[in-house]
Protein backbone atom coordinates (compact mmCIF):
# COMPACT_ATOMS: atom_id res chain seq x y z
CA UNK A 1 0.00 0.00 0.00
CA UNK A 2 1.55 3.23 -1.24
CA UNK A 3 0.53 6.65 0.73
CA UNK A 4 1.40 9.62 -0.97
CA UNK A 5 0.70 13.43 0.67
CA UNK A 6 -2.00 15.78 -0.24
CA UNK A 7 -1.18 18.75 -1.78
CA UNK A 8 -1.67 20.69 1.67
CA UNK A 9 0.06 18.40 3.48
CA UNK A 10 3.63 18.95 1.44
CA UNK A 11 2.77 22.52 1.14
CA UNK A 12 2.20 22.52 4.99
CA UNK A 13 6.12 19.79 5.40
CA UNK A 14 7.62 22.50 3.30
CA UNK A 15 6.66 25.72 5.11
CA UNK A 16 7.09 23.80 8.44
CA UNK A 17 11.10 22.79 7.01
CA UNK A 18 11.01 26.82 5.52
CA UNK A 19 10.36 27.91 9.03
CA UNK A 20 13.07 25.88 10.94
CA UNK A 21 15.90 26.59 8.64
CA UNK A 22 15.20 30.73 9.04
CA UNK A 23 14.42 30.29 12.62
CA UNK A 24 18.01 28.67 13.14
CA UNK A 25 19.30 31.25 10.61
CA UNK A 26 18.30 33.71 13.18
CA UNK A 27 19.04 32.14 16.36
CA UNK A 28 22.51 31.73 14.87
CA UNK A 29 22.89 35.39 13.65
CA UNK A 30 21.37 36.80 17.37
CA UNK A 31 24.29 34.81 19.47
CA UNK A 32 26.89 36.32 16.72
CA UNK A 33 25.69 39.49 17.86
CA UNK A 34 26.63 38.35 21.77
CA UNK A 35 30.16 36.75 21.29
CA UNK A 36 32.91 39.47 21.46
CA UNK A 37 34.92 39.27 18.53
CA UNK A 38 38.43 41.46 17.50
CA UNK A 39 39.88 40.67 14.09
CA UNK A 40 43.58 41.57 13.63
CA UNK A 41 45.52 42.76 10.96
CA UNK A 42 49.08 42.62 10.89
CA UNK A 43 51.17 44.12 8.13
CA UNK A 44 54.54 46.21 7.60
CA UNK A 45 55.08 49.45 6.17
CA UNK A 46 55.70 53.39 6.57
CA UNK A 47 53.67 55.75 8.75
CA UNK A 48 53.13 59.18 6.98
CA UNK A 49 52.91 62.51 8.47
CA UNK A 50 54.28 66.49 7.95
CA UNK A 51 58.04 65.48 8.16
CA UNK A 52 57.52 62.58 5.78
CA UNK A 53 57.71 59.11 5.66
CA UNK A 54 58.39 57.25 9.01
CA UNK A 55 61.19 54.07 9.63
CA UNK A 56 59.90 50.57 8.53
CA UNK A 57 57.31 49.62 11.10
CA UNK A 58 55.23 46.75 12.47
CA UNK A 59 51.65 47.66 12.02
CA UNK A 60 48.75 46.30 14.05
CA UNK A 61 45.15 47.26 13.16
CA UNK A 62 42.52 45.51 15.24
CA UNK A 63 38.27 45.87 14.72
CA UNK A 64 35.85 45.16 16.53
CA UNK A 65 33.64 43.31 13.58
CA UNK A 66 31.06 42.40 16.33
CA UNK A 67 28.13 44.34 17.82
CA UNK A 68 29.43 44.62 21.22
CA UNK A 69 31.82 47.19 22.93
CA UNK A 70 34.86 45.30 23.83
CA UNK A 71 37.92 46.28 26.23
CA UNK A 72 41.29 45.76 25.07
CA UNK A 73 44.69 45.20 27.07
CA UNK A 74 48.15 46.34 25.90
CA UNK A 75 48.89 44.40 22.51
CA UNK A 76 51.04 41.71 22.14
CA UNK A 77 53.50 40.69 19.41
CA UNK A 78 54.23 36.36 19.50
CA UNK A 79 57.53 34.84 18.66
CA UNK A 80 57.01 31.73 16.60
CA UNK A 81 58.57 29.55 19.74
CA UNK A 82 55.47 30.66 21.43
CA UNK A 83 57.17 33.24 24.06
CA UNK A 84 55.47 36.73 23.65
CA UNK A 85 56.61 40.01 23.72
CA UNK A 86 53.65 42.57 25.66
CA UNK A 87 53.85 46.46 24.57
CA UNK A 88 52.76 48.19 27.60
CA UNK A 89 52.94 51.23 26.05
CA UNK A 90 52.65 51.58 22.68
CA UNK A 91 52.98 54.07 19.72
CA UNK A 92 49.25 54.18 19.09
CA UNK A 93 46.50 56.30 18.22
CA UNK A 94 44.56 55.37 21.11
CA UNK A 95 45.64 54.88 24.72
CA UNK A 96 44.95 50.55 26.66
CA UNK A 97 43.53 49.48 27.88
CA UNK A 98 40.96 51.00 25.48
CA UNK A 99 37.44 50.22 24.90
CA UNK A 100 36.82 49.32 20.93
CA UNK A 101 33.35 50.25 20.00
CA UNK A 102 31.52 48.16 17.55
CA UNK A 103 32.59 48.96 13.81
CA UNK A 104 35.67 50.81 15.16
CA UNK A 105 39.51 50.15 14.86
CA UNK A 106 42.53 50.98 16.72
CA UNK A 107 46.38 50.62 15.13
CA UNK A 108 49.49 50.67 16.72
CA UNK A 109 53.09 50.70 15.13
CA UNK A 110 56.16 49.22 16.09
CA UNK A 111 59.43 50.39 14.97
CA UNK A 112 61.48 47.60 13.80
CA UNK A 113 64.48 48.42 13.93
CA UNK A 114 64.21 49.01 17.66
CA UNK A 115 62.51 45.33 18.32
CA UNK A 116 65.38 44.04 16.14
CA UNK A 117 67.77 44.99 18.85
CA UNK A 118 65.42 44.14 21.85
CA UNK A 119 65.63 40.57 19.96
CA UNK A 120 69.16 40.32 19.87
CA UNK A 121 69.69 41.15 22.86
CA UNK A 122 67.69 38.87 24.45
CA UNK A 123 69.34 36.12 22.80
CA UNK A 124 67.47 35.71 19.10
CA UNK A 125 69.19 35.10 15.72
CA UNK A 126 68.92 35.11 12.24
CA UNK A 127 64.92 35.19 11.38
CA UNK A 128 61.95 35.74 13.36
CA UNK A 129 58.26 34.98 12.61
CA UNK A 130 55.73 37.20 14.80
CA UNK A 131 51.92 37.46 14.96
CA UNK A 132 49.96 39.90 16.51
CA UNK A 133 47.55 39.30 19.49
CA UNK A 134 45.39 40.87 22.05
CA UNK A 135 43.34 40.04 25.33
CA UNK A 136 40.26 41.44 26.68
CA UNK A 137 39.43 42.05 30.01
CA UNK A 138 38.00 39.13 30.01
CA UNK A 139 40.82 36.78 29.69
CA UNK A 140 39.90 36.15 26.05
CA UNK A 141 42.94 35.86 23.81
CA UNK A 142 42.37 37.31 20.15
CA UNK A 143 45.28 36.62 17.28
CA UNK A 144 46.35 37.66 13.51
CA UNK A 145 45.50 35.23 11.02
CA UNK A 146 48.93 35.38 9.48
CA UNK A 147 52.62 35.67 10.54
CA UNK A 148 55.23 37.72 9.26
CA UNK A 149 58.82 37.51 9.15
CA UNK A 150 61.67 39.82 10.25
CA UNK A 151 65.24 39.15 9.48
CA UNK A 152 67.35 40.69 12.30
CA UNK A 153 70.28 41.50 10.68
CA UNK A 154 68.83 43.08 7.92
CA UNK A 155 68.42 46.75 7.42
CA UNK A 156 64.79 47.65 6.33
CA UNK A 157 65.31 51.72 6.88
CA UNK A 158 67.72 53.58 3.94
Amino acid sequence: MKETLTWTEFATATIAIYGAILSTIIFLKEQQKLRRNIKINLTTGYITSDQGLSNFMIILEFVNPGFKTVTINSPELRIYDGKKIIIPNPNSNVRFPHSLEEGKSAHVWIEIEGLQKELIQIGYQNTLKLKGAIRDQTGKQFYSKGWIKIRLHEQYNN
